[in-house]
């Protein structure tokens, strides 16, 4: 009887027999991990887009302000006000950073080193290399569905955290606006 593979160390397969699966059931598993690996990656680009557009926001916000107050003359007078809408700014670029650089993220496609295992070619499991290919790489892509998965909750609550940095800046350089009209 042939080795199950012995690649996986955080997947645990509900596989029992991995030789006696079809070449089509592999390829239908294989083909929805990758679909749900495509839609967990999707989110972790779209949280970065979005980290994006809010630094986009927060430069402009930041400069009409300055710029207001320079044309005014209110960045004698007021000073503190105004650095204290700068280090709002300068916090919130620090927060979308973080956002904008994921940790963790696991990238599309698998190396060959990845789809197979040590004993990928052993001779006592001749004949079976399509399904043990197919099986690494259903683990392969679990685990990085798990580690992405992990890595957006924790980058979905730092988001939260920048959207209410983001609207206390609003609220800040609002109220500098107020102060100078």
């Amino acid at each position: 009887m042939p080795n199950k593979p012995e690649y996986h160390k955080k997947w645990t397969s509900k596989i029992n027999n991995w030789e006696t699966i079809s070449i089509d059931e592999y390829k239908f598993i294989f083909d929805q991990a990758k679909e749900r690996f495509e839609d967990v990656i999707s989110e972790n680009e779209s949280i970065t887009n979005k980290a994006i557009s809010i630094a986009t926001a927060v430069v402009a916000f930041t400069g009409f302000y300055i710029g207001i107050a320079i044309q005014n003359h209110f960045f004698v007078q007021h000073r503190g006000f105004i650095y204290t809408c700068i280090v709002a700014s300068i916090i919130n670029l620090l927060l979308v950073g973080a956002l904008i650089f994921p940790r963790n993220a696991m990238n599309r496609g698998l190396s060959p080193e990845i789809s197979t295992n040590d004993d990928f070619d052993n001779d006592e499991d001749l004949g079976y290399y399509h399904q043990k290919l197919y099986y690494n790489a259903i683990g392969v892509l679990q685990d990085n569905i798990d580690v992405t998965i992990n890595a957006n909750n924790q980058r979905i609550t730092l988001y939260k955290v920048v959207l209410f940095a983001f609207a206390t800046l609003i609220g800040l350089v609002s109220a500098g606006i107020a102060l100078i009209i």
